[in-house]
């Protein structure tokens, strides 16, 4: 069937098809080898990217390792708990860059055997450092020093130092490895993208000669263009858009039949005349310093005017361009309006009670906020935000919700949360614990979390309400004394 429709084609007309349709299996062969480089260069450049944020999370690792135990070496040295702040945060930390390597290295069984390794070396020192804490609180220095001298927190320090430097050093092997396949995929990439870039500019100058002779044989031009003429007159006369072209003076040269419906006038009345004979001064003004901003930068704007039309005030979007001669002059501005004032209300009434949703939520009388898998918080309300006293930038992407809450409380945050993250819980309701305000202050909150999953059951990040329950603590008091 398709021999008998080329057969059915003129002489000539067959060599353009065939010449064409050889120019289009070459350019899709090679844009085929194209795509399968630049996927592959892709790939590479994710691995490396990858290698590079599970190394960086290792040295981070083995970092704070050191740090938790300067910190508690620190404290039973002087006994000054401010060397608990390096130690604790170290503990949150270390545990979150575990989680990282730990999504990072999925596919990777080895790699997570040692993880796992290194994860119950880690869980060992940092239970061994959390014994010499209180040791040295309920005991004493000499007693925490005895303890510390038992070298168990040394040698489970060597083996964590041993084995994280050993998988930092196959990484760098494998890092060097992957960027040298990157690099090969880059190369083989770019000799593929230059065959396309040549085939296209060889491809466009024989579809350029090949246009050119097709259409020095052409027959009846001036026909097809009357035709043309006709045609776009019509979907001129008979699109729902308001159509007219002015000369530079802002004379009318040419309206619509929309244009005319519109406002009530004919091409033959609006001829020879400008915006300042149809409409008030305020409005021919704004028309006219459009039409005169097309004309200055010699291009496409469009604008939003307001224009009345029987009576009424209307919002049309208007497209303006310029219209050039044979020279390349400008010598009239062509534009096409489309009224929006229904749509501009709807937006008006949209924006107005996005607004007070957002006023609800910001100004409730509670508190709001939501964390994600890791503890960091992703939204928080102006209630809550004032209650602790912060700015927004200072929290939201920043703040771990552990930071925020006290020791005690943190005990049944570590508690809960893990039962909401695995969906063994829907919900936490009731939970009393203590805020720790940006001053050092403290006050106690009740709060109501859920958690939210997506579609296929992963946990996305929880939704919580606050209340302050300072008042309500205070009048129990009162009342449990009389």
């Amino acid at each position: 069937m398709f021999s008998f429709k080329i057969k059915s084609f003129k002489k000539s007309e067959r060599k353009i098809l065939i010449g064409l349709l050889s120019i289009f299996t070459i350019l899709i062969s090679i844009t085929f080898l194209t795509h399968r480089n630049s996927k592959r260069v892709i790939a590479s450049a994710e691995a490396v990217d990858r290698s590079q944020e599970i190394k960086y999370h290792f040295e981070q690792i083995l970092a704070l390792a050191a740090d938790i135990e300067a910190g508690s070496r620190g404290y039973v040295i002087t006994g000054d708990e401010k060397y608990l702040e390096p130690a604790d945060n170290g503990i949150n930390s270390i545990f979150i860059h575990l989680d990282e390597i730990k999504s990072l290295t999925l596919g990777n069984p080895a790699l997570n055997s040692r993880l796992q390794n290194l994860t119950l070396l880690i869980n060992e020192r940092v239970a061994l450092v959390r014994q010499t804490i209180d040791i040295r609180k309920n005991e004493g220095l000499e007693k925490a020093i005895a303890h510390v001298s038992k070298g168990e927190g040394k040698n489970t320090m060597n083996k964590i130092r041993v084995l994280t430097n050993s998988i930092i050093a196959d990484e760098d092997i494998k890092l060097l490895d992957e960027r040298a396949e990157n690099q090969s995929h880059i190369f083989n990439f770019n000799t593929s993208f230059d065959l396309l870039v040549l085939k296209i500019s060889i491809s466009i100058l024989t579809v350029f000669f090949i246009l050119r002779y097709y259409f020095k044989v052409r027959r009846k031009a001036e026909e097809q263009l009357t035709e043309n003429k006709e045609l776009l007159q019509r979907i001129v006369d008979n699109t729902t858009a308001v159509i007219f072209i002015k000369d530079l003076e802002g004379k009318y040269l040419l309206i619509n039949e929309q244009y005319e419906k519109l406002f009530n006038i004919t091409l033959e009345e609006i001829k020879g005349k400008t915006d300042y004979d149809l409409f008030p001064k305020e409005v021919a003004d704004a028309v006219r310093l459009a039409d005169l901003e097309v004309i200055r930068k010699n291009k496409l704007i469009v604008f939003e005017e307001d224009v009345p039309s029987n009576g009424e005030m209307h919002n049309y979007i208007s497209v303006k361009f310029p219209l050039h001669d044979k020279d390349k002059k400008i010598y009239a501005v062509c534009g096409m309006a489309t009224d929006i004032t229904e749509r501009k209300g709807i937006e008006n009434m949209l924006r107005l009670r996005n607004h007070e949703i957002l006023d609800l939520f910001n100004n409730a009388p509670c508190g709001y906020h939501s964390i994600n898998r890791n503890g960091i918080v992703i939204e928080m309300n102006e209630t809550e935000l004032n209650w602790l006293g912060y700015s927004r930038d200072e929290v939201v992407g920043k703040k771990n919700i552990r930071e925020l809450i006290t020791m005690d409380s943190l005990l049944i945050f570590e508690t809960q949360f893990p039962k909401l993250l695995d969906g063994d819980e829907d919900a936490v309701r009731g939970v009393r614990i203590t805020l720790k305000r940006k001053n050092g202050t403290q006050f106690p909150v009740e709060v109501n979390a859920i958690a939210v999953f997506d579609a296929e059951g992963n946990f996305l990040h929880t939704r919580s309400s606050i209340f302050d329950v300072t008042h309500r603590l205070q009048a129990d008091a009162i009342i449990f004394q009389n």
